[in-house]
């Protein structure tokens, strides 16, 4: 093989590892670059999302308990 075979060569190598998507492996995870929320943080924006029904359900079940004592 002469000089400009093995340039040849060595080119196509190179070209068919990036044809063939390189040495990368795709994951089931997600690939994009945002982060996953804590579990906390999810839960802090359920009751933000939520915060007038937990609100009112806490408030009838002080009145309940209040109620209770008094009787």
């Amino acid at each position: 093989m002469d000089k400009d075979e093995i340039l040849a060569h060595r080119k196509n190598k190179f070209l068919s590892i990036g044809r063939n998507k390189g040495f990368s492996t795709q994951s089931d995870d997600r690939n994009d670059l945002s982060m996953k929320a804590s579990s906390l943080e999810n839960i802090y924006q359920n009751f933000k999302k939520n915060s007038k029904i937990y609100y009112g359900v806490s408030a009838a079940v002080l009145l309940i308990l209040f109620l209770s004592i008094l009787l």
